[in-house]
């Protein structure tokens, strides 16, 4: 059930969000996810667009500090489902497949998620933003271990996902 404090856009709920959003705006805060969203739109199903500024205000009433880039492409989408099996955490993600930012959240803390860690992906490894240096870094359960830092948004999706799927799904340009 979506949370009601959180407002969500009209008739925004779509599988490409690049009608809604011009890949101009974000460059190059998540240019390559939007790009192959549109060459490929099978492969991303979005949960739907959340004002921006209600979704800020959830994330702190929930103690879950995100990265500018990280917040914008949430409001874009929503979070939601990548490449068949991956998994972008957000406010509206299903409660029931553990999809939902703050339950996932707290599920992976009761199971040793570092405290200084938001999860905001998962699927063939668990990805966060450590909270104090705003870095992205993708885990490995059940230890937690670290796989991989990165700078931003954009580079985390190039280097895991991108990295992963863009030869597999036939995405053009360079997989990394």
């Amino acid at each position: 059930m979506p949370n009601p404090s959180i407002e969500r856009m009209p008739n925004r709920q779509c599988r490409s969000v690049t009608a809604h959003v011009k890949v101009s705006e974000v460059v190059p805060v998540f240019a390559q996810v939007l790009l192959d969203a549109a060459e490929r739109p099978d492969l991303f199903i979005w949960n739907g667009a959340i004002q921006e500024r209600a979704l800020r205000a959830w994330l702190l009433a929930h103690d879950l500090p995100l990265p500018d880039d990280l917040v914008l492409w949430l409001a874009a989408t929503g979070g939601g489902d990548l490449f068949e099996c991956e998994t972008i955490l957000g406010p509206y993600g299903s409660v029931r497949l553990g999809d939902d930012l703050a339950g996932a959240n707290e599920f992976m803390r009761d199971r040793g998620l570092p405290p200084e860690l938001v999860a905001f992906h998962r699927g063939a490894c668990v990805s966060a933003v450590n909270r104090a240096s705003g870095e992205y870094v993708t885990l490995v359960q059940p230890d937690w271990s670290l796989l991989a830092r990165f700078t931003s948004l954009e580079s985390w999706y190039r280097g895991t996902l991108r990295c992963e799927y863009a030869g597999r799904y036939g995405l053009s340009g360079p997989a990394g």
